[in-house]
């Protein structure tokens, strides 16, 4: 009996720049931080972020895949853990959050680095995604 050998593809890994567009929301300030607005990922798979993540005082940005949220910087007001690599599942998604009693802005576009598991393909290139936003609803 003969024993057959297929060849099978490698996993890649994609890099994807997250873009999100330049905004200004307005903050109703409860003393504590809130949700302001989302933007889903539209991941399939697990995917990690890179950790260099700019700070800016007026917002604060969090990553979340329904099962856990990190913060991308500290903020006072801010109850999740920060973000340190953790893999996050499919569906995960950006937020912006409020940081304290003033306007959450940014005058230019915001982009991260992800990097996605990619179960085969012969591209390996870096994509750029700009990200649509969604409003919150109650989310877990």
């Amino acid at each position: 009996m003969k024993t057959a050998y297929i060849e099978l593809p490698e996993v890649t890994i994609t890099r994807t720049r997250l873009v999100i567009p330049a905004f200004s929301y307005s903050v109703i300030w409860t003393g504590t931080s809130q949700m302001l607005v989302y933007y889903e990922i539209g991941n399939k798979n697990y995917i990690s972020l890179k950790r260099s993540f700019d700070n800016y005082s007026n917002f604060i940005l969090a990553i979340s895949d329904g099962n856990n949220r990190y913060g991308l910087w500290p903020g006072s007001t801010f109850i999740y853990p920060i973000y340190k690599g953790e893999t996050l599942g499919p569906h995960a998604r950006i937020e912006v959050w409020s940081a304290g009693d003033f306007s959450a802005e940014s005058s230019e576009d915001i982009e991260i680095e992800a990097s996605e598991l990619n179960f085969p393909t012969t591209e390996n290139t870096t994509r750029y995604i700009t990200l649509i936003a969604t409003y919150p609803v109650e989310f877990p």
